[in-house]
């Protein structure tokens, strides 16, 4: 381990500001396509069909929001990806945030209420609300909030703070709103992913700013703790940058109110920064007893880092694995754990993959040092967005997402044991459902994370909870959803069956003949889960003369046969079979769904 100065080299510049906001929209809308089956809604539903739910949750896990669920509570506002999935744990609550909504839970998985953050945050009427962030403190018992709003109109930008009044966070909050423009002089400006931690004395918010013109460098803000939790307004900021050199800062999650500094970290260590001379960037800052900040700044030497590539599903366009951001950062005692996504190649695995880094260090001297520097990969699978907790033994937990050609976007947890240099107890939580299909043609990839969620429980320290998206695509493929959970309680696995049912065909016979009528056969069926449907039509020497097969989410649903093969050549007049089998994401078969149809030259 050791220390240098700042490194010169510019900061990665991200996609544009246009295009970023274009992102935090839901300008793309799923299409009703998926692989080759071309698949068309039936116009209305038929009677007995239903909407499949994941399996029932087991104790300590159970199903937070989704995005259809929070569009059907607050509006089609709510109808953004990716979700910024957040958790906040105190004693007797749990807080879920997903970009625009918060939801209220017991730790039995109860909802025990639910707020817009539209509303929670008083955003003003026109702005766009995003990148929520929530933790909660011991030391006054209250959950903290921080958020984005960006007028689209003008791009500038609301940073806001919001303190629950009292231990109860299904109560008032009191709001600071921090405009930008007012406090920091920056018209234009876009504060990306505006994250939080609370010391004893100071609430610290750090984020990437953003203009038309490109990166403008990392930025952090000082608040004075006491002030906001007394309602005390206005509220001083002490403003920390913006500095080229801080790309996408992230205050270290405190587990001891009584530290009295917070650490803010950074990595500098890709492709685009300074992968010959690679470091994570370390800020202590520390609000003295005449509320003066004191900060001082660290490089320290690691391992270069690169972009990862994006991830495979079973069908549907690549999904986004983001860049080599810190994603998740704590401090427990005199040890620092931060988390990102990298690039590497599994053990006996022939192609790079998105994979999770960790990086471990020690404050024991008053200098951070690096202990543990290491990549944690799976063979043919792609992983992204890790989150990381202690667990009060020295022992850290760790959620993350994962994928593949064989599987949909799930959510898993592991365990990296105290002095280890890798995971352990790798545990399905949510299998995911279907493709997500959340498509940014800035990227051209469907977008994912952009972050999970993780908290130490304050009332047994040994207990670590996470929240973490999967695809959930019981409604459509761009539908996610989420998972609350501890590491000891995975959700029940699914062994139940996809149903097919109301099947048939229209018209019977049909004679394609160009003429303009009957020209074409409507196969149709309804399926009860997301599903790779298949259809097989065979003529009556038992020869599969044409297959149709793709992803198809629940509901009614139909394919279009022209009369011809798989070649496109014209197939005689006779009584074809047709024959329909549905496979969920877990691999369970359906029974097959028979039913014949008549050709008529």
């Amino acid at each position: 381990a050791g220390c240098k100065p700042a490194p010169t080299t510019p900061a990665f510049r991200p996609r544009n500001l246009r295009a970023y906001l274009a992102a935090k929209r839901d300008l793309a809308h799923p299409g009703r396509t998926q692989g080759v089956l071309r698949a068309i809604p039936a116009r209305s539903r038929p009677s007995g069909s239903r909407t499949a739910a994941p399996a029932a949750a087991a104790p300590n896990s159970f199903f937070g929001v989704s995005r259809s669920q929070q569009v059907s509570w607050f509006g089609h506002d709510q109808k953004v990806a990716p979700p910024d999935t957040q958790l906040a744990v105190s004693p007797s609550d749990i807080v879920e945030m997903t970009n625009s909504t918060a939801a209220f839970f017991d730790k039995s998985g109860n909802r025990v209420g639910k707020k817009s953050l539209y509303d929670l945050f008083a955003v003003p009427p026109g702005y766009l609300e995003t990148d929520a962030w929530v933790t909660y403190d011991r030391g006054t018992q209250r959950f903290f909030a921080s958020s984005l709003a960006i007028d689209p109109k003008t791009n500038n930008s609301i940073v806001s703070l919001a303190v629950s009044d009292t231990s109860d966070p299904t109560g008032t909050w009191s709001v600071y709103p921090i405009s930008l423009p007012r406090v920091l002089g920056e018209e234009g400006v876009v504060a990306d992913q505006p994250k939080m931690a609370v010391g004893a004395d100071e609430v610290v918010l750090a984020w990437n700013d953003f203009s038309f013109a490109g990166y403008n460098g990392g930025e952090i803000l000082v608040l004075d703790k006491t002030a906001v939790t007394q309602g005390t307004r206005p509220v001083t900021a002490r403003d920390l940058g913006p500095n080229l050199n801080w790309f996408a800062p992230i205050p270290a999650t405190i587990t001891d109110p009584s530290q009295r500094s917070v650490w803010v970290l950074f990595n500098n260590s890709d492709q685009f920064r300074t992968t010959s001379s690679p470091t994570l960037g370390v800020i202590r800052i520390t609000d003295t007893a005449q509320h003066s900040v004191v900060w001082k700044r660290w490089y320290v030497k690691v391992r270069a880092s690169r972009i990862p590539p994006a991830a495979l599903q079973p069908w549907g366009r690549k999904i986004d694995t983001a860049d080599t951001r810190l994603l998740s950062a704590v401090r427990q005692g005199h040890t620092l754990w931060a988390a990102s996504d990298d690039r590497c190649i599994p053990h006996r695995d022939d192609k790079a993959r998105s994979c999770l880094r960790f990086f471990r260090l020690t404050l024991e001297s008053g200098t951070p040092s690096i202990t543990a520097d290491f990549d944690f990969a799976h063979r043919h699978r792609y992983l992204s967005y890790p989150a990381v907790a202690p667990d009060g033994t020295g022992n850290l937990s760790v959620t993350f997402n994962a994928s593949s050609a064989t599987l949909y976007p799930s959510a898993y947890t592991a365990t990296i044991v105290v002095g280890q240099k890798q995971l352990s107890g790798v545990k399905l939580l949510q299998r995911g459902q279907g493709p997500i299909s959340n498509f940014d043609p800035n990227l051209g990839l469907n977008r994912w994370g952009d972050y999970s969620g993780s908290a130490q429980d304050p009332s047994d320290p040994g207990v670590t909870w996470f929240a973490a998206e999967f695809a959930r695509t019981s409604a459509h493929p761009g539908n996610w959803g989420t998972v609350i959970a501890n590491p000891g309680a995975a959700m029940p696995p699914d062994t139940a069956a996809p149903r097919l049912s109301n099947v048939g065909d229209h018209p019977d016979p049909f004679s394609p003949n160009g003429d303009g009528h009957k020209d074409k056969c409507h196969i149709h069926w309804t399926v009860s889960e997301g599903s790779v449907v298949t259809i097989r039509i065979i003529n009556r020497s038992d020869r599969v003369v044409r297959r149709f097969r793709g992803f198809v989410t629940t509901g009614s649903w139909q394919v279009v046969w022209n009369g011809r093969d798989s070649h496109g050549h014209r197939l005689g007049s006779g009584t074809y079979r047709y024959r329909i089998t549905a496979v969920d994401a877990a691999g369970n078969r359906s029974a097959t769904a028979k039913g014949k149809t008549t050709l008529r030259r």
